[in-house]
């Protein structure tokens, strides 16, 4: 995933006395955004981190120096702190547009999901009967299905589930 105009920054070398680091992992899809950001926090300072999740996905807890559901989470800095952000990992199907999707052999899908993960794509014009479109494994963290089946139908919705 590219976030567009995303920093990095860091800092090398020991703190000086009453100061902390805090490291934020985001596990799962959505990120974490700490209020004040800082390379380093003094002795008693309030963070607050606000967990958001991406779209289609939950935030689930909060794991490492801090545990809970509670979003968002206000940590004060008296230790340096690693604090892990758990959100869902479901896939996602997208079309860009739908004459992107339209293409000569069916209609193409971009699914977006875990790397290395096994998907099944179901698809079905009523919601109610189901049938096997294909399989892909997301090698890359997206990849791309064509259903040929679906140049006929007026309409056809799909779902992706992990195998």
């Amino acid at each position: 995933m590219t976030v567009p105009n995303e920093s990095v920054s860091y800092q090398l070398g020991t703190l000086s006395a009453g100061q902390f680091a805090l490291a934020v992992i985001e596990d799962g899809r959505g990120h974490v955004v700490p209020n004040p950001q800082a390379n380093f926090y003094d002795s008693g300072q309030s963070v607050t981190l606000t967990a958001i999740p991406d779209a289609g996905q939950d935030f689930l807890g909060w794991t490492g120096a801090a545990t809970g559901v509670q979003n968002p989470l206000a940590a004060t800095m008296t230790s340096n702190m690693v604090i892990a952000a758990s959100f869902t990992k479901r896939p996602s199907l997208e079309v860009g547009t739908p004459l992107e999707g339209l293409v000569e052999d069916g209609f193409r899908l971009t699914l977006t999901g875990e790397f290395g993960t096994a998907y099944a794509i179901w698809g079905s014009t009523n919601l109610l009967d189901w049938t096997a479109v294909g399989t892909v494994t997301n090698t890359y963290g997206t990849t791309q299905l064509t259903d040929p089946t679906a140049i006929n139908l007026p309409r056809r919705f799909y779902r992706a589930v992990t195998n």
